[in-house]
């Protein structure tokens, strides 16, 4: 009888032991959940705010090319009308 106690209370440290390991397992995998999780909501953002600078600049250039338009037409009525003509016309 003592020995069948004896093994009853190794076989329950042993399940212990495994179930421990399981739980520890566990935490582990969820602490590296949330670490990936953590990581791809900052590739997101960097996502976004690349988006947002790629768009600026995008109105920047569409600006730029729009002024310089403005002014080679500028240039040319000024060189076919006159410069007398071209300032009336601004009126």
């Amino acid at each position: 009888m003592r020995r069948r106690v004896e093994e009853k209370r190794k076989r329950m440290r042993e399940d212990e032991m495994v179930d421990g390991g399981v739980r520890d397992v566990a935490a582990a995998l969820g602490m590296l959940g949330d670490d990936f999780l953590r990581i791809e909501q900052m590739k997101m953002e960097m996502t976004r705010e690349m988006e947002k600078m790629r768009m600026e600049m995008e109105l920047k250039r569409t600006e730029m090319i729009l002024d310089c338009q403005r002014q080679i037409m500028d240039a040319m009525v000024q060189k076919f009308l006159g410069k007398k003509r071209v300032n009336s016309l601004q009126s």
